[in-house]
């Protein structure tokens, strides 16, 4: 089956290359309700994109913070996602970098940072999983978590709903309880019509809401033959915090050499 849950973190933090739902692998037999809308979702996404991402991060107090950043993305044989995300903007934190590779083997992300200052690759652990993404409300543990409810997930569809006026199909993943993951539920509303992540609920092991994701029927728009959300926010209830991704340009089905994916070229720093 299609791959659809996987990766959906990844996709925000890339950005807006349409959202994928792939890879809540579901235990047991695949439930076709399910498989109709991982197939649509796939039917959106693109085999490669090159962008310019801007985020910005509010503060409880109200305060912001814009860091303008490059992503480049590409699936390779068997699906296998690769991606490197580096800031370009303010000065200070020009070539910070984080890179990811989906391994050959199974649905694992492998994930390196590299700060300038310290002029290192360094591999994220499970002692540094909790660290913010670039100091916003995404987490180097949201995406790995995401990674691992992939392999341990059940996915099961709800009946389907509105979103801002919209139809919407609804996928709920529940991990299982020896994955580790920071979540005990993650709930997705897809657009019927063009297959786009409009909201995501993610709760934690006490259940109550920790994060929620929204995109702005508004602020979606078709370019070329898919439909690509202009910009993701992500809030942090607990936090009372919220970071918002804004795609600048991109160009999708970008030609992308393997080698831009490696930790030699993170390294680079530029």
């Amino acid at each position: 089956m299609p791959n659809s849950f996987r990766n959906a973190l990844v996709a925000a933090l890339l950005a807006l290359a349409p959202w994928t739902a792939r890879g809540l692998d579901p235990v047991g037999p695949v439930d076709p309700a399910v498989d109709e809308i991982e197939r649509c979702v796939d039917r959106n996404s693109p085999t490669s994109a090159r962008q310019t991402l801007v985020f910005d991060r509010v503060d409880a107090t109200g305060g912001s913070r814009e860091l303008v950043a490059t992503a480049i993305f590409k699936r390779g044989p068997k699906d296998k996602v690769r991606f490197l995300l580096r800031i370009e903007e303010p000065a200070a934190e020009r070539g910070s970098a984080l890179l990811g590779i989906e391994r050959e083997d199974s649905d694992v992300v492998d994930l390196w940072t590299y700060l300038p200052e310290l002029r290192q690759v360094r591999r994220i652990t499970a002692n540094t999983l909790s660290g913010s993404l670039f100091g916003t409300d995404f987490s180097y543990e949201d995406v790995m978590e995401m990674q691992r409810e992939s392999q341990h997930a059940r996915v099961e569809r709800r009946p389907d709903g509105t979103f801002e006026g919209r139809p919407v199909a609804i996928l709920a993943a529940k991990p299982a309880t020896d994955s580790g993951s920071q979540y005990s539920e993650v709930i997705a509303h897809f657009d019927r019509e063009t297959c786009v992540l409009l909201h995501a609920e993610l709760y934690g092991h006490s259940g109550d809401l920790a994060k929620q994701l929204d995109v702005a029927w508004a602020d979606v728009e078709k370019q070329g033959e898919r439909w690509v959300p202009k910009k993701v926010t992500m809030r942090d209830l607990g936090k009372k915090t919220e970071s918002q991704i804004h795609l600048r340009k991109a160009e999708w089905n970008a030609d992308l050499p393997d080698r831009l994916f490696s930790q030699g070229e993170l390294a680079k720093g530029h």
